[in-house]
């Protein structure tokens, strides 16, 4: 059986909840995911994020990084391609850092494309009735600096990483696409 963990975000930005977080987590302990899918809450923090997803995939190991955010301004949920080599922030991290055009990794790549089949998942959250698309941009905000740690340290592994962006919806809807998300990966892993 293959191992996900999945991933949110703690609050940020006057918010007292973070969709992402609570969706992940439920999503572990859902009766049909609980025996292979763990989930790990991540800070909204620059500097601390890069550390911990670093942490994560070299003590956990796992055979795919789902990684969730919050976009609560685009309509639909937003399964993103690729991220990139840039922290750009327009608000504070929740420890105050505005970065700006700041590289991640000085020897990164410009940009990384997700592992995860990102059409794929799409066309099994819309087949819910759940609006999904493609996203080109992960932004520059820390769910960007998330999931460019996440491929930069996997890029001579054999883990797979994806991030889907949600927009301001209803949790119950949110975890319905996230089902369908983890269905298509466990089908595509186990080919």
């Amino acid at each position: 059986m293959i191992s996900v963990l999945i991933t949110g975000f703690e609050p940020f930005g006057g918010r007292d909840r973070n969709l992402s977080w609570d969706v992940a987590a439920k999503a572990a302990s859902c009766d049909s995911f609980k025996d292979w899918v763990n989930a790990v809450r991540l800070p909204v923090s620059f500097r601390e994020v890069t550390e911990i997803v670093s942490g994560l995939l070299q003590y956990m190991k796992p055979d795919v990084m789902l990684m969730l955010g919050m976009a609560a301004k685009r309509e639909r949920i937003s399964v993103e391609r690729l991220a990139v080599n840039l922290q750009d922030a327009r608000i504070p991290d929740n420890e105050g850092f505005l970065p700006v055009d700041r590289p991640i990794f000085q020897d990164g790549e410009n940009a990384l494309f997700s592992t995860l089949p990102a059409k794929s998942i799409v066309s099994a959250i819309n087949d819910t009735g759940i609006d999904a698309a493609i996203s080109e941009s992960a932004g520059l905000y820390v769910c960007n600096t998330a999931f460019y740690t996440a491929l930069y340290r996997t890029r001579t592994t054999c883990t797979k990483v994806g991030f889907i962006h949600f927009p301001d919806m209803p949790a119950t809807e949110a975890l319905k696409a996230v089902s369908a998300a983890l269905e298509q990966i466990r089908s595509q892993c186990q080919k």
